[in-house]
């Protein structure tokens, strides 16, 4: 078990990322200081009031996450910050003290919702180069009035679900290899 003065700034607000639904939509800012300071109160609240957050170290540790070579996190100040498939994957192997179930329960949900349509099986049933984007855009649950954040979310979102199922991450290798859909590391 990792004890709570071994983990960094950077562990806590990934942490919070994670506990907030980070795996599966994009977490404000201030969302995430909430919760790093409930978290590790005395590591990110000012010096001179201690019962105040100081968003700037929140802040900081993001950006030295997204900036560190072994990334956990995607976004920024603009569109929020949200775990990619490493962030996911570190948190539910963390020897933390965490409840995962009502996690991964979403999450799974998420898995259930895609191998339930009817693009999921013919993604999986018939030949690649018979696709199309509206069979992407229906795993997705995208259209073409989503926005590129949106979209963004909804990729990562899919790429954490397959953390958990390897059917569901040979469909997106697949759908990769073609080209119809960009993932992030």
């Amino acid at each position: 078990m990792i004890r709570q003065k071994e983990l960094t700034q950077m562990d806590i607000v990934v942490l919070s990322a994670y506990i907030l639904d980070g795996a599966r939509h994009f977490v404000h800012l201030e969302d995430i200081a909430i919760k790093a300071a409930e978290l590790s109160p005395k590591r990110f609240s000012w010096e001179k009031y201690p019962d105040r957050i100081n968003l700037e170290t929140v802040r900081l540790a993001l950006k030295h996450e997204l900036s560190a070579p072994t990334c956990r996190i995607i976004g920024g100040i603009k569109d929020g910050f949200m775990l990619n498939t490493k962030g996911f994957k570190w948190c539910l192997n963390a020897k933390l003290n965490l409840t995962h179930g009502e996690i991964i329960q979403r999450v799974t949900g998420d898995v259930k919702a895609m191998k339930g349509s009817a693009a999921y099986r013919k993604i999986l049933k018939e030949n690649v180069r018979t696709i199309t984007i509206n069979d992407v855009h229906s795993i997705l649950k995208i259209d073409n009035y989503f926005n590129q954040r949106m979209v963004r979310e909804r990729t990562m979102a899919l790429q954490n679900a397959a953390v958990l199922d390897t059917q569901l991450k040979e469909m997106i290798d697949k759908l990769e290899a073609h080209g119809l859909i960009k993932l992030e590391v």
